[in-house]
């Protein structure tokens, strides 16, 4: 199973609005933090979907082979149960027919 938590709740702090008393350097700097971080995240996020995603059709195509599988061995057995009950059948008629009334 895939730890999901770590990368799904890690937040960017909100980005403050630049005042004119505000070094524009700093703001730059936070804003290039930011991104870089948003970007990273994103990267990790889509990292996350595409293997999920891989997993979920993983599990699905196994679900898939295996009622394939059952569906072939019900079909088997029905053919079987089918067979027996014919014999079963046509013993009965014959020994019917022999016994008489």
């Amino acid at each position: 199973m895939v730890n999901t938590t770590k990368i799904l709740t890690k937040e960017t702090e909100p980005t403050c609005l630049i005042t004119s008393d505000q070094d524009y350097t700093e703001a730059y700097q936070k804003l290039k933090k930011d991104e870089a971080h948003l970007t990273e995240q994103k990267e990790r996020l889509t990292n996350l979907l595409t293997m999920l995603e891989t997993k979920a059709k993983e599990e699905i195509e196994k679900k898939q082979h295996k009622v394939q599988k059952l569906n072939h061995e019900v079909e088997n057995l029905k053919r079987k149960c089918e067979k027996y009950q014919n014999l079963i059948n046509s013993q009965i008629t014959v020994e019917c027919n022999t016994n008489g009334p």
